[in-house]
């Protein structure tokens, strides 16, 4: 594993430094416990530990990430108000990244099943998760093809389906309820649409049958998401 030590000072230098605004996540997290981190020191490991979310209060962590190959590189540093493990916490799977002590730093802790309370009961913790992992580029799936996706219908459909699969609770009629408190607005900033645009689609999916708004969640039907992805509805007529 890499260290803030000893790491080639190149690297550093290339790597994004991010901050996000710590008063955005409001009282949500303030009554967590903190840890404090030496510099140098091995916070998580990927692939191994798994099950909390971090959030950092002060200094500097450094995220790596180990390639195919077997090498392992920088992916970015994360400075203040700078969210790590969100999506393992959510999946209760392995982090997909390391993090390190770059400087001295703290990080309030959250547990996994504290973290999966909040996403179904606090609308703002996640909206500001969302946008930490979006500013990562690591929400649930690669956004690059994601956004790649020419139809605003087939990309919108797809975000659904890849909360879905993280976040949804499938039942035997073939529907899923997706766990989280989105908005129009939300959707619409996660994949650059405007959000009248998201609403309009949003709007004719439930017309089609494939999402239904029940109570704060949108429940998925499966088998017609299946057919408006294969082409055999263009709800955007």
């Amino acid at each position: 594993m890499l260290h803030a030590t000893n790491i080639f000072c190149g690297m550093i230098k290339m790597a994004p430094i991010l901050f996000y605004e710590m008063s955005l996540w409001g009282k949500a997290i303030e009554n967590y416990p903190v840890q404090n981190f030496k510099a140098g020191i091995q916070i998580r490991i990927q692939g191994v530990d798994e099950g909390d979310m971090l959030i950092v209060k002060s200094g500097f962590a450094l995220i790596t990430v180990v390639l195919d190959d077997g090498t392992e590189t920088i992916s970015h540093i994360g400075g203040v108000g700078c969210a790590f493990g969100y999506i393992s916490a959510i999946s209760r799977k392995p982090y997909q990244t390391s993090i390190c002590a770059y400087t001295d730093c703290s990080c309030y802790v959250i547990s996994g099943r504290d973290v999966r309370l909040l996403v179904e009961d606090n609308a703002s913790f996640v909206k500001n998760a969302l946008r930490i992992s979006d500013m990562q580029g690591d929400l649930y799936f690669n956004r690059i093809t994601l956004l790649a996706i020419p139809q605003s219908q087939s990309r919108l459909l797809t975000l659904l389906l890849g909360f879905a699969a993280v976040c949804g609770r499938r039942r035997a009629d073939d529907t899923v309820t997706i766990k989280l408190d989105l908005t129009h607005q939300i959707l619409s900033e996660i994949l650059h649409l405007n959000r009248v645009t998201v609403s309009r689609l949003m709007s004719n999916f439930a017309s089609a049958g494939a999402v239904e708004k029940i109570g704060r969640y949108y429940v998925l039907n499966l088998s017609v998401v299946e057919i408006l992805l294969d082409g055999g509805t263009n709800c955007t007529e």
